[in-house]
C-alpha cells in the first residue's frame, strides 16, 4: 500500500512472518508496521542473498537454510520482546560484510544453532529496569561492541540465556554504559576494563575476564 503523503509503500507485518528466498532491498523511507510477533526471514538454502535496508527499521530477523545471508548496509532491528530478535538455524551463515547491526527494541535475545560473528554490534537499552541482552551461544565482534544501558536506573543486563552457563563475547573493542553482566566471559583484543564506564558496570556473578566498577 502506498502512503499518499510520502509516495512510499507501507508494509504491515502484523504478527506474521515475511519469508524471502533471495536478495531483498527495502525502499528508503518506506513504512513498516509491526508488533512483537512480526518476523522477517531469509531462507536461501544455497548461494548468497543480500539484505539492503536503506535505513528502514525491521522487526525480528530469522536466518534459515545453509546459504549465506549478507548485509549490504547497516541493519537496525527494532522489535520488543517476548520473542527472540535474532534467530539462526539449519546451518545458516551470517555475513556482516563490515556493516553495523544495532538492536533498539529492548530485551534482546538470541536463538541460534551456532556461534555468530558481527563486525560492529550495538545494543541500545530502553527505559525498563528489566531490560536485558541475552545470548544462547558465543559471539564475536570483530570491530566495535557498544553496550548502552538507558540510564543508571534503567540498566541493561548482558547475560547468558541460561543461569550458570557462561557465554563468551570476543570483541576487538568494547564500550559500555549503565550496564551489568552475568555469566559472561570477556575475551579478545580489548582488555574489557569497564571500571570507568559511565553509570558504572556491575558484576552479577559468573563472569570472567571483565574489570568492573568498584
Amino acid at each position: 500500500i502506498t502512503n499518499p503523503s510520502t509516495g512510499k509503500p507501507t508494509f504491515d507485518f502484523g504478527g506474521n512472518q515475511l519469508r524471502t528466498y533471495g536478495s531483498v532491498s527495502f525502499v528508503s523511507g518506506m513504512g513498516i508496521t509491526k508488533n512483537a510477533g512480526s518476523l522477517f526471514g531469509m531462507y536461501n538454502a544455497s548461494g548468497t542473498s543480500t539484505l539492503t535496508t536503506n535505513g528502514v527499521l525491521i522487526p525480528r530477523i530469522f536466518l534459515s537454510g545453509a546459504g549465506t545471508k549478507q548485509l549490504a548496509d547497516n541493519l537496525t532491528i527494532d522489535c520488543p520482546s517476548p520473542y527472540s530478535q535474532f534467530q539462526k538455524s539449519e546451518g545458516a551463515v551470517f555475513d556482516p560484510n563490515g556493516k553495523t547491526v544495532t538492536f533498539t527494541g529492548g530485551s534482546v535475545s538470541f536463538s541460534t544453532d551456532s556461534d555468530t560473528t558481527f563486525y560492529n554490534l550495538t545494543i541500545t537499552g530502553i527505559a525498563d529496569k528489566a531490560d536485558f541482552f541475552a545470548i544462547d551461544r558465543n559471539i564475536t565482534v570483530s570491530n566495535v561492541l557498544t553496550i548502552n544501558g538507558n540510564s543508571a536506573i534503567n540498566r541493561l543486563l548482558v547475560r547468558s540465556d541460561t543461569l550458570g552457563t557462561q557465554r563468551t563475547i570476543t570483541a576487538a573493542n568494547v564500550t559500555a554504559t549503565n550496564s551489568d553482566f552475568r555469566d559472561i566471559k570477556g575475551a579478545g583484543d580489548d582488555d574489557w576494563d569497564l571500571s570507568s564506564a559511565t553509570g558504572g558496570s556491575g558484576d552479577c556473578g559468573g563472569n570472567t575476564g571483565i574489570t568492573f566498577t568498584t
